[in-house]
Protein backbone atom coordinates (compact mmCIF):
# COMPACT_ATOMS: atom_id res chain seq x y z
CA UNK A 1 0.00 0.00 0.00
CA UNK A 2 1.21 3.41 -0.74
CA UNK A 3 2.37 5.64 2.16
CA UNK A 4 0.30 8.30 3.81
CA UNK A 5 1.89 11.64 3.51
CA UNK A 6 1.10 14.25 6.65
CA UNK A 7 0.71 17.47 5.07
CA UNK A 8 0.84 20.19 7.83
CA UNK A 9 0.39 23.84 7.29
CA UNK A 10 0.86 26.06 9.95
CA UNK A 11 -1.05 29.79 9.94
CA UNK A 12 -0.56 33.15 11.44
CA UNK A 13 -2.26 35.62 10.04
CA UNK A 14 -3.49 33.88 6.82
CA UNK A 15 -6.84 33.71 6.61
CA UNK A 16 -7.09 35.10 2.98
CA UNK A 17 -4.45 32.86 1.33
CA UNK A 18 -5.43 29.62 3.07
CA UNK A 19 -8.62 28.81 0.43
CA UNK A 20 -5.45 28.96 -2.07
CA UNK A 21 -2.86 27.55 -0.03
CA UNK A 22 -5.39 24.24 0.90
CA UNK A 23 -6.81 24.00 -2.68
CA UNK A 24 -3.21 23.35 -3.75
CA UNK A 25 -3.13 20.36 -1.70
CA UNK A 26 -5.99 19.05 -2.60
CA UNK A 27 -5.36 19.31 -6.21
CA UNK A 28 -2.60 16.85 -5.52
CA UNK A 29 -2.20 14.04 -8.11
CA UNK A 30 -1.66 11.77 -4.42
CA UNK A 31 -4.40 10.86 -2.86
CA UNK A 32 -2.94 9.32 0.61
CA UNK A 33 -2.98 12.61 2.10
CA UNK A 34 -3.73 13.90 5.95
CA UNK A 35 -4.39 17.39 6.26
CA UNK A 36 -3.00 19.04 9.07
CA UNK A 37 -3.91 23.30 9.74
CA UNK A 38 -2.48 24.11 13.09
CA UNK A 39 -3.75 27.66 13.80
CA UNK A 40 -1.43 30.06 15.93
CA UNK A 41 -3.52 33.40 15.88
CA UNK A 42 -4.83 32.61 19.16
CA UNK A 43 -8.28 31.78 20.01
CA UNK A 44 -10.70 34.05 19.90
CA UNK A 45 -8.69 37.10 17.99
CA UNK A 46 -10.18 37.64 14.82
CA UNK A 47 -7.43 35.93 12.52
CA UNK A 48 -8.54 32.71 14.34
CA UNK A 49 -12.18 32.72 13.93
CA UNK A 50 -11.61 33.57 10.28
CA UNK A 51 -9.54 31.26 9.85
CA UNK A 52 -11.43 28.47 11.17
CA UNK A 53 -14.11 29.62 9.36
CA UNK A 54 -11.91 29.04 6.04
CA UNK A 55 -11.06 25.29 7.43
CA UNK A 56 -14.22 24.19 8.72
CA UNK A 57 -15.53 24.07 4.68
CA UNK A 58 -12.88 21.88 3.82
CA UNK A 59 -13.97 18.70 5.41
CA UNK A 60 -10.71 16.70 4.73
CA UNK A 61 -9.10 18.90 6.73
CA UNK A 62 -8.16 18.59 10.87
CA UNK A 63 -7.90 21.74 12.36
CA UNK A 64 -6.17 22.21 15.51
CA UNK A 65 -5.87 25.88 17.22
CA UNK A 66 -3.28 27.37 19.91
CA UNK A 67 -4.46 28.66 22.60
CA UNK A 68 -2.23 31.78 22.55
CA UNK A 69 0.17 32.63 19.59
CA UNK A 70 3.48 30.80 20.17
CA UNK A 71 5.62 30.87 17.18
CA UNK A 72 5.56 28.55 13.73
CA UNK A 73 8.16 26.48 14.86
CA UNK A 74 5.79 24.91 17.45
CA UNK A 75 2.71 25.22 15.22
CA UNK A 76 4.61 22.87 13.12
CA UNK A 77 5.23 20.16 16.09
CA UNK A 78 1.66 20.43 17.17
CA UNK A 79 1.12 19.22 13.34
CA UNK A 80 3.79 16.62 13.89
CA UNK A 81 2.42 15.28 16.98
CA UNK A 82 -0.97 14.67 15.11
CA UNK A 83 0.95 13.38 12.44
CA UNK A 84 0.12 9.50 11.16
CA UNK A 85 2.13 9.60 7.98
CA UNK A 86 5.26 7.49 7.20
CA UNK A 87 6.11 11.06 5.76
CA UNK A 88 5.56 14.45 6.91
CA UNK A 89 5.45 17.43 4.23
CA UNK A 90 5.13 21.37 5.35
CA UNK A 91 3.25 23.94 3.46
CA UNK A 92 3.13 27.49 4.42
CA UNK A 93 -0.26 28.83 4.30
CA UNK A 94 1.02 31.80 1.45
CA UNK A 95 2.68 29.13 -0.85
CA UNK A 96 1.32 26.90 -3.34
CA UNK A 97 2.32 23.16 -4.97
CA UNK A 98 2.10 21.77 -8.36
CA UNK A 99 -0.68 18.85 -8.86
CA UNK A 100 2.34 16.85 -8.88
CA UNK A 101 4.51 17.61 -6.09
CA UNK A 102 3.65 15.15 -3.38
CA UNK A 103 3.44 12.65 -6.07
CA UNK A 104 7.37 12.75 -7.06
CA UNK A 105 8.58 13.12 -4.04
CA UNK A 106 6.85 10.06 -2.44
CA UNK A 107 7.84 8.13 -5.53
CA UNK A 108 11.82 9.51 -5.17
CA UNK A 109 11.71 8.83 -1.50
CA UNK A 110 10.42 5.04 -1.49
CA UNK A 111 13.30 5.07 -4.20
CA UNK A 112 16.10 5.17 -1.45
CA UNK A 113 17.58 3.66 0.86
CA UNK A 114 17.72 4.75 4.75
CA UNK A 115 20.45 7.18 4.57
CA UNK A 116 18.30 9.89 3.29
CA UNK A 117 15.99 11.34 5.33
CA UNK A 118 14.74 14.42 3.19
CA UNK A 119 13.91 15.36 -0.59
CA UNK A 120 13.23 19.12 -1.76
CA UNK A 121 12.43 20.41 -5.07
CA UNK A 122 12.78 23.99 -6.95
CA UNK A 123 10.43 26.61 -6.24
CA UNK A 124 9.46 29.74 -8.13
CA UNK A 125 9.09 33.26 -6.24
CA UNK A 126 6.20 35.53 -7.03
CA UNK A 127 6.83 38.97 -6.10
CA UNK A 128 4.48 41.29 -5.19
CA UNK A 129 4.06 42.37 -8.93
CA UNK A 130 3.51 38.39 -10.03
CA UNK A 131 6.76 38.33 -11.57
CA UNK A 132 8.37 35.14 -11.40
CA UNK A 133 11.61 33.60 -10.52
CA UNK A 134 12.85 29.75 -10.74
CA UNK A 135 14.80 29.23 -8.13
CA UNK A 136 16.28 25.53 -9.20
CA UNK A 137 18.47 23.12 -6.72
CA UNK A 138 20.07 19.75 -7.56
CA UNK A 139 22.51 19.39 -5.09
CA UNK A 140 22.05 16.00 -2.86
CA UNK A 141 24.01 13.87 -0.54
CA UNK A 142 25.86 15.31 2.28
CA UNK A 143 25.62 19.09 2.16
CA UNK A 144 25.43 20.39 5.05
CA UNK A 145 28.17 22.68 4.09
CA UNK A 146 26.74 23.57 0.79
CA UNK A 147 23.28 24.89 2.83
CA UNK A 148 25.26 26.78 4.85
CA UNK A 149 26.99 28.83 2.64
CA UNK A 150 23.30 29.23 0.74
CA UNK A 151 24.45 27.81 -2.28
CA UNK A 152 21.01 25.80 -2.01
CA UNK A 153 18.10 26.96 -1.16
CA UNK A 154 15.85 24.84 1.06
CA UNK A 155 12.79 26.12 3.21
CA UNK A 156 9.81 24.07 4.91
CA UNK A 157 7.39 24.24 1.85
CA UNK A 158 9.90 22.04 -0.80
CA UNK A 159 10.70 19.14 1.40
CA UNK A 160 9.03 15.63 2.47
CA UNK A 161 10.66 14.18 5.35
CA UNK A 162 11.18 10.48 6.78
CA UNK A 163 8.70 10.70 10.06
CA UNK A 164 10.87 8.46 11.91
CA UNK A 165 13.72 11.29 11.20
CA UNK A 166 11.45 13.90 12.66
CA UNK A 167 11.18 12.53 16.02
CA UNK A 168 14.55 11.40 16.12
CA UNK A 169 15.52 15.03 15.66
CA UNK A 170 12.53 15.93 18.05
CA UNK A 171 10.98 18.56 15.34
CA UNK A 172 11.76 21.73 15.39
CA UNK A 173 13.29 24.28 18.02
CA UNK A 174 10.61 26.23 19.41
CA UNK A 175 12.92 29.09 20.45
CA UNK A 176 13.78 30.11 17.18
CA UNK A 177 11.30 33.17 16.05
CA UNK A 178 13.42 33.23 12.34
CA UNK A 179 15.41 30.57 10.84
CA UNK A 180 13.08 27.70 12.42
CA UNK A 181 13.52 25.57 8.79
CA UNK A 182 17.17 26.11 8.12
CA UNK A 183 17.71 24.88 11.86
CA UNK A 184 15.95 21.55 11.52
CA UNK A 185 17.53 20.81 7.93
CA UNK A 186 20.96 21.28 9.49
CA UNK A 187 20.20 19.12 12.26
CA UNK A 188 18.84 16.75 9.51
CA UNK A 189 21.82 17.20 7.29
CA UNK A 190 24.26 16.46 10.29
CA UNK A 191 22.91 12.78 10.24
CA UNK A 192 21.04 11.82 6.40
CA UNK A 193 21.73 12.40 2.77
CA UNK A 194 19.34 15.05 0.83
CA UNK A 195 17.76 13.71 -2.63
CA UNK A 196 16.51 16.25 -5.37
CA UNK A 197 13.27 16.40 -7.32
CA UNK A 198 14.13 18.31 -10.39
CA UNK A 199 9.82 18.28 -10.87
CA UNK A 200 8.39 18.65 -7.89
CA UNK A 201 7.98 22.45 -7.86
CA UNK A 202 6.56 25.07 -5.25
CA UNK A 203 4.99 27.92 -5.87
CA UNK A 204 6.42 30.76 -2.94
CA UNK A 205 4.48 34.30 -3.01
CA UNK A 206 7.11 36.65 -1.47
CA UNK A 207 4.86 38.79 0.52
CA UNK A 208 6.92 38.86 3.86
CA UNK A 209 3.91 39.07 5.49
CA UNK A 210 5.72 37.88 8.96
CA UNK A 211 9.19 39.02 8.35
CA UNK A 212 11.11 41.38 10.44
CA UNK A 213 12.43 44.65 8.88
CA UNK A 214 13.84 46.29 11.60
CA UNK A 215 17.56 46.02 11.14
CA UNK A 216 18.47 45.10 14.94
CA UNK A 217 15.80 42.18 14.74
CA UNK A 218 17.28 41.47 11.31
CA UNK A 219 20.84 40.31 12.78
CA UNK A 220 19.05 38.49 16.08
CA UNK A 221 17.88 36.46 14.23
CA UNK A 222 20.85 35.49 12.20
CA UNK A 223 23.42 35.26 14.99
CA UNK A 224 21.14 33.65 16.87
CA UNK A 225 21.04 30.64 14.19
CA UNK A 226 24.52 30.90 14.08
CA UNK A 227 25.12 30.46 17.71
CA UNK A 228 22.52 27.49 17.72
CA UNK A 229 24.41 25.91 14.67
CA UNK A 230 27.94 26.33 15.90
CA UNK A 231 28.30 22.74 16.99
CA UNK A 232 27.49 21.35 13.46
CA UNK A 233 29.62 24.48 11.52
CA UNK A 234 32.67 23.74 13.60
CA UNK A 235 32.74 19.73 12.57
CA UNK A 236 33.18 21.09 9.19
CA UNK A 237 36.78 22.05 10.01
CA UNK A 238 38.11 25.73 10.76
CA UNK A 239 38.70 26.91 7.17
CA UNK A 240 34.80 26.13 6.35
CA UNK A 241 33.62 27.62 9.20
CA UNK A 242 35.60 30.87 8.51
CA UNK A 243 33.80 31.24 5.05
CA UNK A 244 30.53 30.02 6.72
CA UNK A 245 30.55 33.16 9.11
CA UNK A 246 32.00 35.35 6.32
CA UNK A 247 29.10 34.59 3.88
CA UNK A 248 26.67 35.19 6.65
CA UNK A 249 28.42 38.07 8.05
CA UNK A 250 28.59 39.29 4.27
CA UNK A 251 24.41 39.08 4.10
CA UNK A 252 24.07 41.37 7.14
CA UNK A 253 26.74 43.75 5.89
CA UNK A 254 24.14 44.10 2.13
CA UNK A 255 21.28 44.50 4.04
CA UNK A 256 22.81 46.90 6.63
CA UNK A 257 24.10 48.73 2.97
CA UNK A 258 20.18 48.23 1.44
CA UNK A 259 18.74 49.96 4.93
CA UNK A 260 21.46 53.15 4.15
CA UNK A 261 22.98 51.89 7.43
CA UNK A 262 26.50 52.64 6.55
CA UNK A 263 28.44 51.93 9.79
CA UNK A 264 26.72 48.90 10.44
CA UNK A 265 27.66 47.85 6.91
CA UNK A 266 31.27 48.38 7.51
CA UNK A 267 30.91 46.84 10.65
CA UNK A 268 29.58 43.40 8.88
CA UNK A 269 32.35 43.44 6.43
CA UNK A 270 35.39 43.99 8.98
CA UNK A 271 33.66 40.85 10.58
CA UNK A 272 34.46 38.73 7.18
CA UNK A 273 37.74 36.50 6.39
CA UNK A 274 38.09 38.80 3.78
CA UNK A 275 36.67 42.26 3.78
CA UNK A 276 38.12 43.13 0.28
CA UNK A 277 36.25 40.19 -0.76
CA UNK A 278 33.21 41.23 0.94
CA UNK A 279 33.08 44.98 -0.47
CA UNK A 280 33.72 43.71 -3.98
CA UNK A 281 30.36 41.42 -3.78
CA UNK A 282 28.52 44.30 -2.21
CA UNK A 283 29.44 46.35 -4.73
CA UNK A 284 28.78 44.37 -7.32
CA UNK A 285 25.25 42.99 -5.89
CA UNK A 286 24.57 46.94 -5.77
CA UNK A 287 25.17 47.63 -9.97
CA UNK A 288 22.99 44.65 -10.17
CA UNK A 289 20.26 46.17 -8.62
CA UNK A 290 20.32 49.49 -9.94
CA UNK A 291 20.97 47.88 -13.36
CA UNK A 292 17.59 45.91 -12.75
CA UNK A 293 15.82 48.91 -11.80
CA UNK A 294 16.74 50.91 -14.73
CA UNK A 295 16.14 48.35 -17.09
CA UNK A 296 12.56 46.68 -15.47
Amino acid sequence: MDPIVSVVMPTYKGSEDIEKTLNSILRQTYPYLQIIVVDDNGAGTDEQIATEAVARRFPEVEYYKHAVNINGAAARNTGIRHAKGKYVAFLDDDDVWKNDKIELQVKKMESLDDSYGIVYGPFISVDNNGKETKISGGLEGNILYEFLMGKVRIGSSLIVIRTDVLNEVNGFDESFRRHQDWELICRILAKYKIAYESESLTYKYMKHRNSPKDFQKIVDNRLYFLNKMERYITILGEERKKEIYSYHYTFLAKEALKQKKMSDCIYWIQKTEKPAVATVTLMRDALYNISKRVTG
